[in-house]
């Protein structure tokens, strides 16, 4: 009797840690089922991480470049009244040596239609010949 009371604690004993066994594997499933939705929600953030360091990162080479235009154009404006005064400069020396108008005299401002590059060229001409 006393081996039959054996057996039956040992299968009692076995079926518990059957029991265990299976809970433990059911455990460790629902454990692995866990770690590759985390491994998967890492992977995404990475992911996000990187498209946003892209995107900052474009941002500011975007930034740069329109830093470095507006450098330009204020450079160009602050160089504009140099051209502007070579310019009034070149004009009034044309006027004074081809146009003897009271309005060349005067330094006033010429219009527009009334100078054209065939008078200019004309008046170049006389002066030439006048020289020679």
């Amino acid at each position: 009797m006393n081996n039959i009371i054996k057996i039956d604690n040992l299968k009692a004993r076995l079926n518990y840690l059957l029991a265990q066994k299976a809970s433990q594997e059911t455990l460790n499933k629902q454990q692995e089922k866990l770690l590759k939705d985390y491994r998967e929600q890492i992977r995404l953030l990475k992911l996000g991480i990187e498209f946003m360091i892209s995107d900052k990162e474009h941002e500011r080479q975007s930034g740069i470049q329109y830093v470095n235009k507006l450098k330009e154009i204020n450079v160009e404006l602050a160089n504009a009244p140099k051209k502007y005064a070579n310019l009034k400069a070149q004009h009034d020396e044309i006027m004074s040596k081809y146009c003897n108008c009271v309005k060349c005299q005067l330094n006033e401002k010429p219009s527009l239609g009334f100078y054209t590059e065939r008078s200019l060229f004309v008046a170049d001409n006389k002066t030439t010949t006048e020289t020679n």
